[in-house]
């Protein structure tokens, strides 16, 4: 018997459907895991980067105010108290109207604010007449509001030199 070209198609019977089609549905199921997991990533790493560039705001801005701290050109609140000062852990030190904290410029790239600083001295104390303590926060933003960095340094007036000490890259305090 001579089969033709066209028998093949007539013994068919749909076998190769029913293992094809779940091979497909799973090849599709795993390729939107995959592109979840990419938008999530993505995601992620712009959040990192955002608050990077917040960080980097905030150390830049600590320069900046150190800066107009040791020309003069910054306003200065005084703590009378002892130990570490604690206002700039209060919302209205940044966030009154008008603030205590000021802006060091006018605008800031790829963020939502510029940084703002807050100088806060204590007194001379009787011992050392000379020695005056000033306590620097810094607080950089990112491309949003929530996304902030702060930052903080101590600056030491004494007689005839001034002394800088790093204090640490500090938690957001409310």
């Amino acid at each position: 018997m001579v089969r033709s070209r066209y028998d093949w198609r007539v013994r068919q019977k749909g076998a190769t459907l029913v293992w094809v089609m779940p091979l497909v549905a799973i090849l599709q199921l795993f390729s939107i895991a995959l592109l979840n997991l990419m938008t999530l990533e993505m995601r992620s790493a712009a959040n990192r980067e955002d608050g990077a560039r917040a960080l980097h705001a905030a150390d830049a801005g600590l320069r900046i105010c150190v800066r107009r701290l040791i020309s003069g050109h910054a306003p200065v609140r005084s703590w009378l108290g002892e130990g570490e000062p604690a206002y700039w852990r209060t919302p209205a030190a940044f966030n009154s109207l008008p603030p205590v904290a000021f802006n060091l410029v006018n605008a800031w790239p790829y963020a939502v604010k510029p940084p703002q600083c807050l100088i806060e001295a204590r007194p001379p104390l009787p011992q050392k007449p000379k020695h005056i303590v000033y306590w620097i926060t810094v607080r950089g933003f990112g491309a949003t509001l929530e996304t902030q960095a702060w930052v903080q340094s101590i600056v030491i007036f004494e007689e005839k030199t001034i002394r800088y000490t790093w204090r640490s890259v500090v938690a957001r305090p409310y």
